[in-house]
């Protein structure tokens, strides 16, 4: 028997991806909740003792590739979580970026007003004491 590894979001989607691949003769062997989802394994019944043998060689290897597919979604989890804080850390320095040009923005408009009110009494004289 050969034993296939079907991944999916929830187990409904993965019962609709064994039956469109297996057939309704597809035997589930064994499902278990992966970091995304969910993980089935399903084959089909097997008539000689040769295809059984080579199930359960299937079955070692799918085992040994279940190890590396758990590696490599602890890796993708943590690749998430960096991509995660790093937003946090742009969006911040976005918002001191804008508080910091509205500040300068305020500022020149009250060394415009100044200059202003100054040019219309007539006593252009020294510049604003925060220029």
């Amino acid at each position: 028997m050969k034993l296939y590894r079907f991944t999916a979001l929830d187990t409904q989607r993965a019962m609709t991806k064994i039956n469109e691949m297996l057939g309704a003769d597809a035997l589930i062997y064994s499902t278990r909740k992966i970091p995304h989802g969910v993980e089935i394994l399903a084959g089909l019944p097997c008539d000689s003792q040769e295809e059984g043998v080579a199930g359960v060689v299937q079955l070692k290897i799918a085992e040994s590739n279940r190890e590396l597919i758990d590696r490599l979604n602890i890796q993708l989890q943590r690749m998430d979580e960096s991509v995660q804080k790093l937003t946090t850390q742009i969006n911040e320095y976005r918002e001191e970026a804008k508080v910091r040009f509205y500040k300068k923005w305020l500022r020149n408009l009250k060394n415009i007003h100044w200059f202003k009110k100054n040019l219309k009494e007539g006593t252009y004289e020294r510049q604003p004491a925060n220029y």
